[in-house]
């Protein structure tokens, strides 16, 4: 699962530092990529949870 995340924080990285949006609004980048890696944590505490 670690390397999912890590996977998906890369891309996201990737394409967050080509989006001209984020290029002029850094803390909605910030946030985005902070709920993103709050989310992809907790799916990793689901009961059931096949990798």
């Amino acid at each position: 699962m670690t390397n999912k995340i890590e996977r998906t924080k890369s891309f996201l990285l990737q394409r967050f530092n080509e989006s001209p949006y984020y290029a002029d609004h850094k803390a909605d980048k910030d946030y985005r990529l902070e709920h993103t890696m709050r989310v992809a944590n907790l799916v990793k505490k689901l009961p059931g949870r096949k990798d």
